[in-house]
């Protein structure tokens, strides 16, 4: 949709912009396109949409795959959808908040999720995902570039938590593009970023994720303080887990933000398995 066609719709309809679910809608018909072609969508496949909105990027979903399944809190726009696509063969709308959503009603096999997320549901949303016994094959999400910086993150980095550990066990994940707040609808203050987070070929199991995330989240609290030191007080254990550290040939003095993915894989079997 241009901009002149989503002011229209917006007036017509009687609907407004929620800054608090963070709507902003993109209007480049042009990077909508683009972004739908990124998920490598077969046209036999079904492609579910968290927040479509006014359906920018659910139009050329609809061309591409063999059903779009759309998730949407909003009841102006649900019913906006239902006018729009209601009749469409393609198209199916499930009114309700993705959080709740996703881990009750979500099939147990997704191939690709696509999706706009505000800010403030990107990281629990996610997680919902990661926690799946079986997580989508891939996801194409735009998000703040804040966001985006916190998935890619490092170790080392400031932007390195919970989340980036947590994205890395299941995903490789992919920054396809940074975008300017000048193609959304109203003007947001900050960048966006698309990013393709592709399963892993070899996933840890659920029956071993759904213990590891809680404790991670856990561990990474006071993320600034010496790690081993923070585990002794949160997870105390028989053996000292400096001394558990020095075994590994690790820093003592470890902090949370510098332990990779396989450390702390080390370190929750370790604890896990004591």
């Amino acid at each position: 949709m241009t901009l002149q066609e989503i002011k229209q719709v917006l007036a017509t309809e009687g609907l407004f912009p929620n800054k608090k679910l963070g709507q902003n809608f993109l209007y480049d018909q042009n990077l909508c396109r683009w972004i739908a072609s990124q998920a490598a969508i077969d046209s036999q496949e079904t492609v579910w949409e968290i927040g479509p909105g006014l359906g920018a990027l659910t139009h050329y979903l609809l061309e591409l795959a063999h059903r779009v399944e759309v998730v949407e809190v909003d009841r102006g726009f649900v019913r906006y959808l239902k006018k729009r696509w209601g009749n469409h063969e393609k198209f199916s709308l499930h009114e309700g908040d993705a959080l709740e959503f996703v881990p009750h009603f979500l099939p147990a096999l997704v191939s690709c999720v696509m999706g706009n997320l505000p800010y403030s549901i990107a990281t629990p949303l996610l997680a919902v995902f990661l926690e799946k016994k079986l997580p989508p094959q891939r996801m194409i999400f735009t998000v703040q570039y804040e966001m985006a910086e916190r998935l890619l993150a490092q170790p080392g980095s400031r932007y390195y938590g919970a989340i980036s550990v947590m994205v890395n066990t299941v995903y490789e994940i992919k920054l396809l593009k940074k975008i300017a707040p000048n193609v959304f609808y109203p003007k947001p203050e900050v960048f966006s970023a698309v990013l393709r987070l592709q399963r892993k070929d070899k996933v840890e199991p659920y029956s071993w994720r759904k213990f590891f995330f809680p404790w991670l989240r856990e561990a990474f609290q006071h993320k600034r303080k010496q790690l081993a030191n923070n585990l002794s007080e949160q997870f105390p254990l028989k053996k000292s887990w400096i001394k558990f550290f020095e075994n590994q040939g690790w820093n003592p003095r470890l902090r949370a933000e510098e332990l990779n993915f396989d450390q702390w894989k080390m370190l929750f079997n370790y604890y896990n398995n004591f």
